[in-house]
């Protein structure tokens, strides 16, 4: 049981109806957070018929990067702007768990959030916020600094993406020495 599971936002989440009430494929957040990091994605999906935030691919993509710095996905508290499985990933769904995201924010308080695709970048870091344009930016709010890079999908789709997370990683977490293809 992570720490968010005690907090009265987890409590309230897990009787919220704000999405239609019916939808049992939902997910609050995972991992630890002890590197006070907050990794943010657009949506919780389902995967084998249970909620997740990450595909096999995208997980084993994103943990490979984090090693490349010394860091392993355990370490960070991972989330996303939408909480339950397969709803749109912007508007209506998107404002009714903004309020979860920001008890989670409250409650960590993390110095990094890396927000992940172009939805929850413009919902965490601002509204004008352009992807192709801003991605790697480290942009600070108050104590914490945000940063905008693409979804993990589109980083296996397409091997360009996948070297601007690369340098997107780079800017965030250090120099490395081994090059990732």
């Amino acid at each position: 049981m992570d720490s968010f599971e005690r907090t009265e936002a987890f409590h309230v989440f897990e009787s919220c109806v704000r999405c239609k009430g019916k939808n049992e494929k939902r997910l609050f957040g995972r991992g630890s957070g002890k590197n006070e990091m907050m990794l943010v994605f657009p949506a919780v999906r389902t995967i084998n018929e249970k909620p997740s935030l990450m595909s096999v691919g995208e997980e084993r993509l994103l943990s490979n990067l984090l090693l490349l710095f010394d860091l392993k996905l355990p370490e960070f508290y991972y989330t996303s702007l939408v909480k339950c499985a397969d709803l749109p990933r912007s508007g209506k769904e998107a404002k009714n768990c903004i309020d979860f995201l920001r008890a989670q924010y409250i409650s960590m308080k993390p110095g990094l959030i890396l927000c992940f695709g172009k939805e929850a970048s413009k919902a965490l870091i601002s509204s004008e916020f352009k992807l192709d344009a801003e991605h790697g930016k480290k942009i600070k709010k108050g104590k914490t600094i945000f940063c905008g890079t693409f979804s993990l999908s589109d980083a296996l789709r397409d091997p360009g993406v996948k070297r601007k997370m690369l340098s997107d990683f780079t800017g965030i977490f250090g120099q490395i020495g081994e090059s990732f293809e």
